[in-house]
């Protein structure tokens, strides 16, 4: 194993699945895509948090609490309350911490304060959640308060159970396991984060960015895979192939159309997952249901057209051209 790095600077970075990698420099948003960073714009913040699923919240200069929709060309929507750092495992576990070092989580919308103070927390989409206090002390959740663990660490970061990652004052970068601290040699980091496959990220003294794979999959497979699937080559295939590529396209467009217009949230036309239990916009998701989730959209064209559909508009601007959409044929054209 050895340390890698790519293109940039930053100050901070969090990491959900390894296709959401975003961080901050001088106060700015960013998110990486493979090759180059994109600037997310609208806040100056000065903590990121990225959820498992790839949900994005931050924290401002003046402590305000931005949560990210639509992806990096969407909009920051301001949540109540005010913290100096946020800590996102997933929709259903946010945790963070004030200016007077109290410790909040999140339930039904609403900002629960814990016992105990801490001057960082870390929070994964399983539950367990870790924290710092200024005295370099670490504390783990136990559901009711904190459980005191050996060491000394300035920042923790947790992806799950199996997954706890935490730098020292030195910038010494340690790895839980078997109930205790292991020292990952070759590199030395003032911020890390770790992904839920095991992957460790980091930003070294000089703000450059580093990454040292720990997980079953590299990083870049994470990345390019998933573009793989949904890139096709029409030239490549065969005239039949073709033709039954189109008509399953044109099928699957139609049956996002046909959900989006029932108000079901849809993130992602590229993938859409089987019903699961799910709390979205207070609809309750499940096996039983018709109802179909997807996540994680790319593209602010498709945002655009989701948000218009969900305000009931007949048409939205295209290249400065209104498009009617009260027109399936004409709507399918931009998904």
């Amino acid at each position: 194993m050895s340390w890698k790095q790519i293109d940039g600077y930053l100050q901070l970075l969090d990491i959900g699945s390894e296709s959401e990698l975003w961080g901050v420099d001088d106060y700015q948003v960013f998110k990486w895509n493979i090759k180059s960073w994109l600037h997310a714009k609208g806040v100056l913040a000065s903590s990121i948090a990225v959820g498992a699923d790839n949900s994005i919240w931050c924290t401002t200069k003046d402590h305000k609490i931005y949560r990210l929709v639509g992806g990096v060309d969407g909009k920051w929507m301001r949540v109540e309350g005010f913290l100096k750092q946020i800590a996102v495992g997933d929709e259903n576990n946010i945790w963070g911490i004030n200016s007077k070092d109290e410790v909040y989580y999140r339930r039904d919308n609403i900002w629960i304060k814990a016992p105990g103070n801490l001057s960082q927390v870390s929070v994964s989409a399983d539950g367990t959640c870790w924290g710092v206090n200024a005295n370099h002390e670490i504390f783990r959740w136990n559901g009711e308060g904190w459980d005191s663990i050996d060491g000394s660490l300035i920042q923790i970061k947790v992806a799950s159970i199996h997954h706890v990652i935490g730098i020292n004052h030195k910038h010494e970068i340690f790895l839980w396991e078997n109930g205790g601290w292991k020292r990952i040699e070759g590199g030395l980091l003032k911020y890390v984060s770790i992904s839920p496959e095991g992957n460790i990220w980091g930003i070294n003294e000089n703000d450059e960015i580093c990454y040292l794979e720990m997980g079953n999959v590299p990083f870049m497979d994470h990345l390019v895979r998933p573009l793989l699937h949904f890139l096709t080559f029409p030239d490549t295939l065969p005239i039949k192939q073709e033709a039954t590529r189109h008509k399953e396209d044109k099928q699957h467009k139609q049956v996002v159309l046909d959900t989006i217009r029932k108000g079901v949230y849809v993130e992602n036309i590229y993938k859409l997952d089987l019903p699961r239990k799910r709390e979205q916009q207070g609809q309750q998701i499940n096996k039983n249901s018709n109802d179909i989730y997807a996540k994680n959209a790319k593209k602010s064209s498709i945002y655009n057209l989701v948000f218009a559909l969900y305000d009931k508009r007949k048409s939205i601007i295209v290249g400065n051209e209104p498009l009617n959409l009260n027109s399936d044929d004409d709507t399918i054209t931009l998904l």
